[in-house]
């Protein structure tokens, strides 16, 4: 949202005469109060500027969103920048992470994501990220302990059981795997097309295909 609201101001700067111009205005309007709500939220008191808060919003969506498209050495960049300006931000921490392992950096992604529990112990996140870097470079026993912790974890978060059966998944761990998928529909959350395939070779692997 933070991208769409700043590219949806640069569109109104730069073409003043759009044929867009009123529909891209109404997404201005109805975006801002909500994002300007999420970071107070955020950001709260720290002594930033409207304009500053807004441009670190804009920042931390484009580290997402770099992330997420496998941009990894740009991510990089932007985590680091918005780190600067704000310490020990979690969400940026765990992007970070998951860019640092994608480059190759493992000592470095397993350094950031343990930074994260310092801040946040049950973490889902940084806890499923461990099991992931762990397991893939043979650390097994490591792997197991942080799939333990995760499976503690309990919270309201929408993501929660996708990373929990996305973690005990690469242990191999069927009946975890399906545990958990019980517990998504347990709770009524919406029941994602990663954790449905999860839970579906999960229950395949323990004997009902």
């Amino acid at each position: 949202p933070g991208l769409a609201w700043h590219y949806a101001q640069e569109l109104l700067r730069q073409h003043p005469d759009s044929a867009h111009k009123e529909q891209v205005r109404s997404l201005v309007e109805m975006t801002e109060p909500h994002l300007w709500q999420e970071i107070e939220e955020t950001l709260g008191d720290r002594g930033f500027s409207r304009e500053e808060k807004f441009k670190l919003r804009i920042l931390h969506d484009r580290v997402r969103f770099l992330t997420e498209s496998g941009h990894a050495t740009e991510a990089i960049e932007a985590a680091e920048q918005l780190l600067a300006k704000v310490p020990n931000m979690v969400p940026i921490l765990n992007n970070l992470s998951l860019s640092q392992f994608l480059v190759g950096n493992t000592d470095q992604a397993i350094a950031t994501a343990q930074q994260v529990l310092g801040h946040d112990p049950d973490n889902h996140h940084a806890l499923g990220n461990l099991v992931r870097y762990h397991f893939l470079t043979a650390q097994f026993d490591q792997a197991q302990a942080y799939a333990r912790q995760l499976q503690q974890v309990n919270n309201d978060s929408l993501d929660l059981e996708v990373k929990q059966a996305e973690a005990f998944s690469f242990l191999g761990d069927d009946a975890r795997v399906w545990a958990t998928y019980e517990q998504a529909k347990a709770k009524a959350v919406a029941i994602t097309p990663l954790l449905l395939h999860l839970a579906a070779v999960a229950s395949y692997r323990l004997g009902n295909e």
